[in-house]
């Protein structure tokens, strides 16, 4: 899966996920600056691991979320990539097939090295790139359509659209449909002979058709977007003179994403249709933080994890999310009611109000009021605390908020009077008076994870003792406890400063979890019933 930077602050989700493309959505750019090779994005594509390739005009990047990986054509390598203008990509398993202005390559992640394919004393410039039922691959390139045998390895011009320019190449239901400079054809992998069809666009340059539904939509330089049914007839025409949502006639790239919506790059901007309701929505390039980088749209990628990527002219690439906008930023503002610290240890929500009780690393605890958006503070400053680094909070249900500390051992609120007790871990040893872990035991004890073990409290007698879990197992009565958590089948998973171990009420019995490499992730650890 393609991985994001990480952000230090609190992210509070603010609504859920709803499969409607947002009238305000916001855009991140990507280009030199953060690497990209240059900033003419010509096509995009993800392989098998997530990561996230796209050609230039001046070389293919690899980027794995935080950095790009440039590859360039190397005079005298043979297994340096072919060229170093990338028009179009394919992700194939674990091989990468790209088209380049002088032929085909494929890189293989396996040996991290390329092979090349050219035709024979010429060069053929590789536009799009689809594969056929039996894994050969078909080549919209400005020669015709050419095929590439993976089995002889070989690449041949199709005797059907020789010299005719091919933009584009859609699978449909008997073979492909191909976007060419002179309109709309069929063509039949099997039998290699092109049928031109719609007649009515046989005088415009087709730059792009993707599938939708059980229909087609076809877009072209100068006169619109076209929508084919199953049966390859028209069944309607959108302009940008009746249409306002859509940018100009004048498009390069369409993408269609899991909810329905069209994507158009066009020359000027990005318009997104609605299938719902049939509008189009218009993007432009502005002054304002969030819009698209560039309005000359080049290439669309819609990746597994439902971002879309739109590769501009000298704009690098905007990246889009449909969760961005689903989630808000709580931060510290020391102007207003806010969140007391930008460190946060961790987050429980009250099973009575529904409030956020949130641990910080300099400011305790902070309560979030999710109905008024409003802060309460308990630290050391409001005297609730001996210590504002939180490690811990549980809401016990019954009117009681434990919180542990560092260093400030384990209080306890009452959660209508807001009155606060405190409970020394170690009060001998300042830094070993910690709680960083805290799990209910549902019989009128806590479970609490020390720097030095794990112990049992009695919440009645406020009295710590030795847990049980360190007669079965001498080492959780002196390991850094972290974390406790309670699964469905009531075992305890504790985390320590030296491995993962269980809890098996049943049997009575705490297990070692060795942390091994497992081949089959789908497997658990040895011993674990799933």
């Amino acid at each position: 899966m393609l991985k994001l930077k990480p952000t230090l602050f609190l992210l509070a989700v603010l609504s859920l996920f709803s499969d409607r493309v947002s009238a305000a959505i916001e855009f991140r750019t990507l280009s030199v600056n953060e690497g990209l090779s240059q900033s003419t994005v010509l096509a995009i594509a993800q392989d098998g691991m997530g990561r996230i390739w796209m050609g230039t005009q001046d070389g293919l990047n690899c980027y794995d979320g935080y950095s790009f990986t440039v590859f360039r054509h190397v005079e005298g390598d043979a297994q340096s990539l072919g060229d170093n203008s990338v028009n179009a990509l394919f992700a194939d398993g674990g091989l990468l097939w790209i088209g380049t202005a002088s032929g085909l390559s494929c890189y293989d992640a396996a040996t991290q090295s390329f092979e090349n394919f050219r035709l024979e004393g010429r060069n053929m410039q590789v536009a799009d790139i689809a594969a056929t039922a039996g894994g050969d691959l078909i080549l919209a390139t400005d020669l015709g359509i050419v095929l590439f045998d993976r089995a002889s390895r070989e690449l041949e011009i199709r005797t059907y659209l020789t010299g005719i320019s091919v933009h584009a190449v859609c699978p449909s239901r008997d073979g492909f449909l191909v976007g060419t400079s002179n309109g709309v054809y069929t063509y039949s992998s099997t039998y290699g002979n092109a049928v031109r069809i719609l007649p009515q666009m046989a005088r415009y340059d087709i730059a792009s058709i993707v599938a939708d539904g059980d229909g087609y939509w076809v877009a072209t330089h100068g006169n619109g977007l076209y929508r084919l049914d199953g049966a390859l007839q028209v069944t309607a025409r959108y302009d940008a003179a009746s249409n306002p949502g859509l940018v100009s006639n004048y498009i390069r790239v369409l993408k269609t994403d899991s909810a329905g919506h069209l994507w158009i790059g066009t020359f000027d901007g990005l318009s997104i249709r609605d299938p719902r309701s049939g509008r189009f929505e218009r993007y432009v390039h502005t002054s304002e933080p969030g819009s698209l980088s560039h309005n000359s749209i080049r290439s669309i990628f819609i990746d597994a994890q439902r971002g879309v990527w739109l590769g501009t002219y000298y704009g690098g690439v905007s990246y889009y999310h449909p969760l961005a906008r689903r989630f808000g930023v709580l931060r510290h503002d020391p102007t207003r009611n806010s969140l007391g610290d930008n460190t946060v240890s961790c987050i429980v929500e009250d099973p009575e109000s529904g409030s956020l009780w949130i641990g910080t690393n300099d400011d305790g605890v902070n309560l979030y009021d999710r109905r008024t958006g409003r802060f309460s503070e308990f630290n050391t400053a409001s005297g609730s605390l001996l210590s504002n680094n939180v490690k811990c909070v549980l809401p016990d249900g019954r009117g009681r908020v434990w919180i542990g500390t560092h260093a400030g051992g384990l209080s306890s609120m009452d959660a209508a009077t807001r009155r606060v007790r405190h409970y020394p871990v170690n009060a001998s040893i300042p830094i070993n008076n910690s709680c960083y872990a805290l799990l209910d035991g549902g019989d009128g004890t806590l479970w609490v994870g020390t720097l030095n073990g794990l112990l049992s409290f009695d919440t009645a007698a406020g009295r710590f003792s030795r847990h049980l879990c360190a007669d079965y197992e001498p080492r959780l009565g002196s390991l850094q406890i972290t974390t406790l958590f309670r699964d469905s089948k009531n075992r305890v998973w504790i985390g320590t400063g030296a491995g993962l171990y269980l809890w098996q009420p049943d049997v009575r019995q705490v297990m070692t979890c060795e942390l091994t490499p497992v081949k089959d992730e789908t497997s658990p650890p040895a011993g674990i019933s799933p």
